[in-house]
């Protein structure tokens, strides 16, 4: 909620958003494994 009191629209669980299909370049296959990106984000 807002200091107004609406409602914000939550962003959707890290698990229910679908990165393969926003970031196409991880679709690729390196010596037969799937691509992955890790961020440490520290």
């Amino acid at each position: 909620m807002t200091d107004s009191g609406t409602n914000v629209k939550s962003l959707p669980a890290a698990g229910d958003f679908d990165y393969r299909s926003a970031f196409p370049a991880l679709s690729q296959e390196i010596n037969g494994h799937p691509l992955i990106y890790l961020d440490s984000a520290a």
